[in-house]
C-alpha cells in the first residue's frame, strides 16, 4: 500500500508538473495572440490612414487640375476644315476668333490673347460632317468672361460653349445637369459651380453625388476607420 501511495503520489506530481507547464504555455500563447492582434490592428489603422492619405491626394490633385482648366473654355459645333499639307497651324485661332466676333458679337475678337488653341479628339473619318470641338486657353480671365457672357447670343443654335474641367468633376457635372434643367423648368434659380449645384440658394444634397472632400461642404461624411475587436477570451 505506502509503495501504491508512493507511486499515486509521484504520478500527481508529474501531472501537477505537465499542468503547470500547460499552463504556462497557454498563457504565453495567449500573450502572442493579443500582441498579433494588437499588431493587427495598428496595421490596419495604418492601411486606412493610408487610405484617406491617398484621397485626401487625389481631390488635392484634381483641385490643381481646376485651377490649372479656369482659363479654358470649350467651343462646340464650329465647322473643321478638310485638313491638308498647307494647313496653316493657326487655323483653329483664327477659325475660333472668326467664330467669337460673328456669332457673340465681339466687337475686335482677334485681339484676344489666347495662349493655346486647338481640337481635340478624333477625326470624324466616316463623313466628316462632326467637327471636333476646339479648347482655347484664355490669358486674361476677363476676356474669358466676357466670351461665356455673350454665350447667350448662341441660343437656339447647335453651337456650344462650356468650361474645362477635370474628369471625376465633369462625370459628377452630367448627373447635376439634368437636376439643374428640371429645377430651371419649375421656376427655380441654379447655380452650377464645380460639382456643386445650388437651387434657389440651397446646396443639392442628391444621392448620387458626393462633393469633393477639400471643399468642405456640408455634404461631407467622415471616413469610418475599419477596426476590429480584440477579444480578451481564447478558448
Amino acid at each position: 500500500m505506502e509503495s501504491d501511495i508512493q507511486g499515486n503520489s509521484d504520478i500527481m506530481d508529474r501531472v501537477k508538473a505537465a499542468n503547470d507547464t500547460v499552463g504556462r504555455n497557454v498563457t504565453n500563447m495567449k500573450k502572442s495572440i493579443d500582441k498579433l492582434e494588437k499588431n493587427e490592428n495598428e496595421v490596419l489603422d495604418e492601411v486606412d490612414e493610408l487610405h484617406e492619405m491617398i484621397e485626401e491626394m487625389k481631390d488635392r490633385a484634381t483641385d490643381a487640375q481646376c485651377r490649372s482648366m479656369k482659363y479654358n473654355l470649350i467651343f462646340s459645333g464650329i465647322p473643321e476644315k478638310i485638313w491638308d499639307q498647307n494647313q496653316s497651324l493657326d487655323d483653329d485661332e483664327i477659325t475660333l476668333k472668326n467664330f467669337i466676333e460673328s456669332k457673340l458679337k465681339i466687337v475686335n475678337a482677334h485681339d484676344i490673347a489666347m495662349a493655346n488653341v486647338h481640337r481635340i479628339g478624333q477625326r470624324d473619318r466616316r463623313t466628316g460632317t462632326r467637327p471636333r470641338s476646339i479648347i482655347a486657353k484664355f490669358i486674361y480671365y476677363k476676356d474669358l468672361l466676357r466670351v461665356k457672357r455673350s454665350a447667350k447670343e448662341l441660343k437656339g443654335s447647335h453651337f456650344g460653349i462650356n468650361e474645362q474641367f477635370p474628369k471625376k468633376i465633369e462625370d459628377k457635372r452630367k448627373i447635376l445637369y439634368p437636376v439643374a434643367k428640371e429645377a430651371r423648368k419649375n421656376g427655380k434659380k441654379t447655380v452650377l459651380n464645380r460639382d456643386q449645384l445650388y437651387i434657389d440658394g440651397v446646396l443639392y444634397k442628391g444621392p448620387d453625388v458626393q462633393p469633393m472632400a477639400s471643399q468642405h461642404t456640408p455634404t461631407q461624411q467622415p471616413r469610418s476607420k475599419r477596426r476590429r475587436v480584440i477579444s480578451n477570451q481564447h478558448e
